[in-house]
């Protein structure tokens, strides 16, 4: 989830009563990227919570009759519609059909484009089988650098699926050059990691006595503990 910076609520904190976005000065708008394939307890649950921390008004974007990767949907657009506006939710839009069907990549990329499209949407909502934000924003920016990405290409160029060409991506990435060590935040440290696994190596180099980015969870002893 991401901070709205009108409101300049902290989402991280968005869990059962959720105080930091009870404070927000203004009535919030929600959007949620959903396929409600079919809708059941959990999503009810989230838009429950998103209710209780004080958002007013919630967009869902929807997939229609086909969902990621073209599968069918097991029950028709408008049942599934009219079950998420049963279940709290404002407005249920649909997704278009070359979105809907793309992989995670696209279809994210089109749903949050649809709802950035609105002009009134103030936060992302989503749910996660690991609340740990550190490692969901690693792994979004190890799927952020271009380098890593250019390599993935190559790899479905020869016809490799995408799990798979991300995984040999990864195991390309023998040897990493860390620099400014010691001013990694948690995020990067976890990037490092993701991107190092499987057996590869990290040279890290640094100063321990500059560290400049300690507010923002920098610390030196990531450097000092790194042969441990």
């Amino acid at each position: 989830m991401q901070e709205t910076q009108d409101n300049n609520v902290d989402l991280a904190q968005l869990h059962a009563g959720m105080p930091q976005v009870k404070q927000a000065a203004t009535p919030l708008v929600a959007g949620i990227v959903a396929e409600y394939n079919p809708f059941h307890k959990g999503h009810a649950w989230m838009i429950d919570m998103l209710r209780e921390g004080g958002v007013e008004t919630i967009v869902c974007v929807m997939s229609g009759s086909f969902v990621q990767r073209a599968g069918p949907a097991v029950m028709p657009t408008h049942v599934r519609a009219k079950a998420a506006i049963a279940g709290g939710a404002d407005l249920v839009l649909r997704l278009p059909v070359p979105w809907a069907v793309a992989s995670a990549e696209g279809f994210a990329q089109g749903a949050a484009g649809l709802l950035a499209a609105l002009g009134c949407v103030d936060i992302l909502a989503f749910g996660a089988e690991d609340d740990n934000i550190e490692q969901l924003i690693g792994v979004a920016e190890l799927l952020l650098i271009e380098d890593f990405n250019s390599l993935v290409r190559v790899y479905l160029s020869n016809g490799q699926s995408y799990p798979a060409a991300r995984a040999a991506a990864q195991a390309a990435c023998r040897v990493l050059l860390v620099d400014e060590f010691q001013d990694l935040t948690p995020a990067h440290l976890l990037l490092v990691r993701l991107l190092s696994g499987g057996g590869g190596h990290v040279f890290a180099v640094g100063d321990d006595d500059q560290t400049i980015y300690g507010y923002n969870g920098a610390d030196p002893r990531w450097l000092i503990d790194f042969a441990d």
